[in-house]
């Protein structure tokens, strides 16, 4: 014999709880991170040698970027934002790769800690490309 039905209230009914499962939630949307800011690039350097440091650029979909009419610029400074520079890395560039040097005279000036960035001019638009710390290493041989 079946119990009776109640209206308006769930419960058991031939000694089996009744389930309601709610709808699924929908799929949350992934989260896009979008920055302005450089690829972050720490550098261990060693006091008083030659330094290089490879920039290639390329476009969102993966091909190189045209560097034809680019200006490119990287200095050293003891902190971002500080006001002198304590060196200026040597550009060239060829295709979508920048080479950056930091001349044996010029990373002997640098400190035990100093700041670093390299930054693109191109269609008269100004991006960073890459910035960080140089942790510079006390040379023996001089």
């Amino acid at each position: 014999m079946l119990a009776p039905h109640t209206r308006g209230r769930l419960g058991p009914r031939n000694g089996v709880e009744p389930y309601v499962a709610a709808a699924p939630a929908p799929p949350a949307a992934p989260a896009i991170l979008i920055t302005a800011l450089p690829v972050e690039a720490n550098i261990d350097a060693y006091e008083g040698d030659d330094l290089f440091v490879d920039v290639t650029v390329n476009n969102p979909d993966g091909s190189a970027t045209d560097l034809s009419t680019a200006t490119v610029m990287a200095q050293v400074r003891t902190a971002p934002g500080a006001r002198d520079i304590l060196a200026n890395f040597t550009v060239s560039v060829m295709g979508n790769v920048i080479h950056l040097q930091l001349p044996a005279a010029q990373a002997a000036l640098l400190t035990p800690l100093c700041a670093w960035d390299c930054q693109l001019t191109l269609l008269n638009q100004v991006t960073t490309l890459a910035a960080g710390a140089i942790n510079t290493t006390t040379d023996v041989s001089r």
